[in-house]
């Protein structure tokens, strides 16, 4: 029969005073000592923690009156030569012998959980030291002293608010952690777990098996739910947890222990939020149609997530008088529910601006869904700028605005500290092969890379001429097909260096060219056209089968 007495000493969390021994009511045993596990909740005071060298947690003394005190748990106060204060863990076995277990100091106002299990007729003893409020384990250990012939019972020492007894030897000594599958396929430690990702129960037990089974088990208003069901075994192992029938928010989790139809709890539980998933967000395409604007949301998921519950708001801000005006109140746009698939999904938008007619505009989006879901939106300062006309067209020109449109973004190439752009790109005639060429810096040497997926992914910096390292401009590259058929990959460049006067080509506004005639594999050196330029042409057009116009611009005229 599980029997457990509590201990209420009068004492507040802030508030402890120094206690003398309190015996815990569990009574000795007749006949054979009788195995049993104490979990005692202490807290400290700067005074007492000031005052005393010693706090004596734990003792366990024998039935009678006056017997010695066969086993004992201690902080003791040491100081080194310098005179610096340190706290270590002490255990006095049977046979008086103070045995140092771990330096860890107390730390005033903290709550401290100790649970030793003690079997006097083997000598087997289990203990673990833990913070209360997060059940981190400070210190745990399994260990054997000399037996103890006579019954004895335990007695709780200085700080003690509360005193449990279990007439049973527990495994207190047990710990445990929840790890989660990261990007990498490692396992790592957590407290917060997501159903999309998998997840396991790490946890050390006893060498020396036990005869019962353990269970890792949540509690949430109310409901006990088992997360990982009866096990056994010993030392470290490791065991999936299902959380598809779990609900996502804030729980507290611990291992129970059993033997029979008896369960004990072992040490204290952990807070751990489940969340049912991680939806990534991102408003797009935000355009102006008249007296509406328009746009889309993007989502994605690591996993399938039903019937998302999204709420779109915006702030809006007007340019008014050569200045942005404060934002007006959070306008609501859109609240939808949707699946949400490991692949994209788009959600589109429509909302009235008709009395921002005229007015530049500045949005800044907020994605909300409700707590009950358990989801965690990931969505970056959404700011968009609307003009006063219409976005599909300026001046009857039609125009797309993607900037912000990340999602469709892929970076080729990243060198800290170093600018690189004026990009130029040629797409194959297969619709897939991109080759794009670009300086290194604000005119340096032209570097060439190919993608095969129609630029989702992009290849190392491939090999080109020596020649190439020369080049100091902006490069443009063609596709050419001649009369014949024979097709021509071009890269042109000014080999100009007109900001490091001592190399080669100071001055000089030649245009040369770069030829590739087995489709971007080998590229021949840079050689002059016979054209003059400071910049490579960037327009070719074919008027009429293998014959090819260009425009570039030579001192300010095209």
């Amino acid at each position: 029969m599980l029997r457990s007495d509590y201990f209420r000493v009068g004492l507040l969390f802030l508030c402890v005073l120094v206690m003398p021994f309190l015996v815990s009511g569990v009574h000795a045993l007749a006949g054979d000592p009788a195995p049993f596990t104490v979990q005692a909740r202490f807290a400290f005071t700067d005074e007492l923690l000031s005052d005393r060298d010693v706090l004596e947690l734990i003792s366990l003394t024998g039935s009678d009156d006056g017997a010695p005190t066969p086993l004992g748990l201690e902080w003791r106060k040491e100081r080194s030569a310098f005179g610096f204060v340190t706290w270590s863990l002490f255990l006095r076995d049977p046979e008086g012998e103070l045995i140092r277990l771990e330096r860890i100091n107390p730390q005033s106002g903290r709550v401290y959980d100790l649970r030793l299990a003690f079997n006097p007729a083997t000598g087997a003893l289990s203990l673990a030291l833990a913070e209360a409020e997060l059940g981190a384990v400070l210190y745990a250990r399994e260990t054997t002293v000399a037996p103890v012939r006579e019954s004895v019972h335990p007695v709780a020492g200085a700080g003690v608010l509360q005193t449990a007894v279990y007439e049973a030897f527990l495994p207190v000594a047990v710990t445990w952690r929840l790890l989660e599958e990261a990007a990498d396929g490692s396992a790592l430690p957590t407290v917060k777990l997501s159903k999309q990702r998998a997840a396991w129960l790490e946890v050390t037990l006893p060498e020396v098996p036990m005869p019962g089974g353990y269970r890792l088990v949540g509690m949430k208003d109310g409901e006990k739910v088992e997360w990982v069901p009866a096990f056994s075994g010993s030392g470290t192992v490791r065991m999936p947890v299902a959380l598809d029938d779990v609900p996502a928010g804030q729980w507290q989790v611990g291992i129970e222990y059993g033997e029979g139809d008896r369960l004990w709890p072992i040490g204290t539980l952990r807070p751990v939020e489940v969340s049912a998933g991680v939806v990534r967000v991102a408003v797009v395409s935000l355009a102006r149609r008249g007296d509406a604007a328009e746009g889309a949301l993007v989502l994605q998921s690591d996993g399938l997530i039903r019937n998302l519950r999204l709420r779109l708001y915006a702030d809006i801000a007007q340019w008014a008088g050569g200045q942005w005006m404060e934002a007006e109140q959070r306008r609501f746009i859109l609240d939808t529910a949707v699946d949400v698939p490991e692949e994209p999904v788009t959600v589109p938008f429509r909302f009235g601006i008709a009395e921002f007619r005229d007015r530049a505009l500045e949005l800044v989006f907020h994605v909300e869904t409700g707590d009950e879901q358990g989801v965690e939106v990931m969505a970056g300062r959404e700011e968009h700028f609307l003009p006063q006309w219409d976005t599909g067209t300026m001046g009857g020109i039609p125009q797309v605005d993607i900037s912000r449109d990340t999602w469709r973004q892929v970076v080729i190439d990243d060198i800290p500290g170093t600018y690189l752009g004026h990009p130029d790109t040629v797409l194959m005639p297969d619709g897939q092969t991109i080759f794009v060429v670009y300086p290194l810096g604000h005119g340096g040497a032209t570097v060439l890379r190919r993608s095969d997926d129609g630029g989702q992914t992009w290849t190392e910096r491939l090999p080109v001429h020596p020649s190439w390292a020369q080049t100091a401009n902006v490069p443009t590259i063609f596709r050419l097909v001649d009369r014949d058929g024979t097709e021509r990959l071009i890269v042109y460049q000014n080999m100009a260096r007109p900001n490091e006067e001592n190399l080669p080509g100071r001055g000089e506004n030649y245009i040369s060219h770069s030829i590739s005639l087995d489709g971007g594999r080998t590229w021949s050196a840079f050689e002059r056209t016979g054209l003059a330029g400071p910049v490579a042409p960037n327009t070719m057009l074919e008027v009429e089968p293998g014959v090819y116009m260009t425009v570039f611009q030579l001192n300010g005229t095209i």
